[in-house]
């Protein structure tokens, strides 16, 4: 789960993700730059394969590893 209202723009998401399948990265580099998905696609669409390196190094808690599993 992705709660960007969060983020403090640290960019240690970005790093770790660079290292696993580079998913994550900056846009709009100025005073409005942003952490976003390559592209801007949605991360559904994008080639992330949810190791959950990028919550693990997060500081602030905007990216959350959620279950999504259904019980029937």
């Amino acid at each position: 789960m992705l709660r960007w209202g969060k983020c403090i723009v640290c960019g240690r998401c970005i790093t770790v993700c660079r290292n696993v399948m580079t998913v994550l990265d900056y846009a709009y580099r100025s005073i409005n730059t942003i952490v976003t998905t390559l592209f801007g696609i949605k991360l559904d669409e994008a080639s992330c394969i949810a190791c959950g390196q990028c919550a693990v190094y997060y500081p602030v808690g905007v990216i959350i590893e959620a279950d999504s599993t259904r019980y029937i």
